[in-house]
Formats: structure tokens, sequence, C-alpha cells
């Protein structure tokens, strides 16, 4: 019953929601509303400006490479992973030879006692996050403060990362990793020489881009960083789609999941010495099957979403002005325009 409500959850409430969402990606129409003033006259509401930006504290990009300059940077997204060994429980016919295996334990089997799978205490050793640091400069632009947040859309960011050993040399990534060893993993953004800027202003001070706006940092122009957030709007548009779709037969896996045990147990009264391989197979072929029936409600839900959110406004445009016209004729203001004509 648990598995049927998580998958009328999954199918019913979430990959809907995502389709919309995905449908809903407006940063550039946000970004366009704007208004572009000067950085040397302070005014509020939604603005975008464009200057020089002067930071309140120095924070200096990361060396990439060993023969880089340092440079300045308004912000830097570092994560360190770091080479260990890992201990799972993994059950199963075959196991990757990326495990080791330390010990058998034991092993699962299914209600009925039967399609027992054996199960061991394995070893893998592999890259693990330990750290990750965030750091935002405020600067400013003019007569303008501004505070970048998380939430701040950096047009342009730069991503690299590099490896050190366990003794602390730098490695090449091509090398086998060694116990010990750590890859730091950066996303940043190096000063420009000019900046543009759109955000809530108060006084002065722009720290979001306020409820019907978006906080955007771009080392582009007006128009280039436009056509830079319309590329953003697409893609997240298709990540979300391509969620909800897996999210949608999910959900009808989950859905038919207490017919697969149901098979199981009937299989292994019937056929107890066939029953794991029989079971398996009638349970794969189920999954498919609920699979494709998924998808395809995922995609009649799809194609409505879009009519409905590309008619919606042409319906309420028809009748705006369908209750002008009619309010225009009772009042006999159309008569008066005929007879204006005629004259």
């Amino acid at each position: 019953m648990i598995k049927i409500l998580i998958g009328l959850f999954l199918a019913v409430i979430l990959s809907p929601s995502l389709i919309w969402f995905g449908q809903s990606q407006h940063s550039e129409e946000k970004f366009l509303r704007s208004k572009e003033v000067s950085s040397e006259a302070v005014q509020n509401g939604y603005v975008s400006v464009v200057g020089a930006s002067i930071p309140d504290t120095t924070l200096n990009c990361p060396l990439i490479k060993v023969d880089e300059v340092e440079k300045p940077c308004l912000f830097v997204d570092q994560e360190t992973f770091e080479y260990k060994t890992s201990s799972s429980v993994l059950c199963g016919d075959t196991l990757s030879s990326s495990y080791r295996v330390i010990k058998q334990v034991e092993n699962r089997c299914s209600e009925t006692g039967g399609n027992c799978e054996a199960c061991y205490q394995v070893e893998k050793d592999d890259w693990v996050s330990v750290e990750r640091k965030v750091t935002h400069v405020p600067f400013k632009v003019g007569q303008y403060t501004i505070s970048p947040t998380e939430k701040t859309n950096f047009i342009d960011e730069l991503q690299g990362e590099y490896f050190v050993s366990s003794t602390g040399e730098r490695r090449l990534g091509t090398e086998i990793p060694a116990l010990g060893d750590k890859n730091y993993k950066f996303i940043y953004f190096p000063k420009p020489e000019s900046i543009l800027v759109a955000g809530l202003s108060l006084d002065g001070k722009i720290e979001s881009g306020g409820d019907n706006g978006i906080f955007v940092v771009s080392n582009k122009l007006r128009e280039a960083t436009a056509l830079a957030l319309k590329s953003e709007d697409k893609i997240a548009g298709k990540i979300l789609s391509i969620f909800s779709l897996f999210l949608m037969m999910l959900g009808f896996a989950f859905m038919v999941s207490p017919l697969t045990t149901w098979i199981r147990h009937v299989f292994g009264v019937a056929l107890p010495g066939l029953d794991r391989l029989l079971s398996r197979g009638a349970s794969w072929l189920i999954y498919l099957a609920a699979g494709v029936v998924g998808g395809v409600f995922w995609l009649i839900l799809f194609l409505l979403v879009f009519l409905v959110k590309n008619i919606l406004i042409a319906g309420i445009l028809a009748a705006v002005i369908g209750l002008i016209f009619a309010v225009v004729v009772r009042s006999g203001g159309l008569e008066a325009m005929k007879k204006k004509i005629k004259k």
C-alpha cells in the first residue's frame, strides 16, 4: 500500500509539477523588465546598472594552472573531494570489479522465504566530497552597493579543477589516484573591467531580484546577457522535463510493485525450482509495460500543459477584447461610430 501511495505521489503530483515548472522558465523575460539606470544616480525598484566593480575585500581566483597569475574574483565555489575507502553491503549474483569483498553476510530473501540473493560486505575506493566552501564578495558599482548571494545568477562563470597528492604535490587527473589524494573543483567568477548588475534596488542596495525579478551579475552587455539567460531557460526546461518523465515512469513502477510481489509468490508456490528465474522475467515485463504506459501518460500531460500555458494568455486577451466590444455595443457606442462614419 505504501508503494502505491508513493507511486501516486510521483505520478499525480510531483511529475506534473515539474512539467509545469519546466515550461515556466522565464529568466530572460524577468531580466528584460529591469530599468536601465545610471550607476551614479540611485533609483529604487528593479534596475540594471553597468560600470566598474570595486570589491569590498580581496578574493583571489583559484590557480587552476601552476603558471597562472593571481587575479581577483567576485565569487568562488570550492568543493574538495578525497580519494577514500568506503564500506557497504551489496546483494546479487554479480558485483562490479571495483568492489573488494570483505566477507559474506546473511542472504536477502523475499517475504515467502524464496528468491534469496547472496549478500556481501564490500569495500570500494572512490572520490568522496569532504568539504564545500562558497564565498561571495560585496562590491560597488558607482553609487550602488551589491551583495551577491547563492541565489545570484552569475553569467559566464568559469569552472576548473586540479589534483593534489597525499604528499601535497600537484598531479595530473589522468594518473591512477592513491588513497589520500585530493581533487579541488571550482566554479568562479573573475572580476571584469565592466560589469552589469540587475536586481531590486532599495536606497542603492541590491541584495536580491525581488519577488518578480532575478538577481543577475554579468560580464556581458544587456543583449548578450538576455541571450545567455534564454539559453539557460531552455536547458533548465529540458532537464526538468526529462526528470519529470523519469518520475512518471518510476511512479507507475511503484504502483505495479505489489503485482510483481504477488507473481513472485505464485511462482514460488507453483514452481519452486524455477520461481526465481521466471518471477524475475515476469516482473521485468510488468515494470517495462508500466514504464511505457507512464511515458505515454507523461506525453499527454506534457502536451496539455503546453496548450494550457500558451492558450491561456490568448484566451484571456480574447475574453478582454470580447468584454470591451460587448460594453461598447451595449452602450450604443458602435452605432454612434457608424453614424459618424456615414457623415
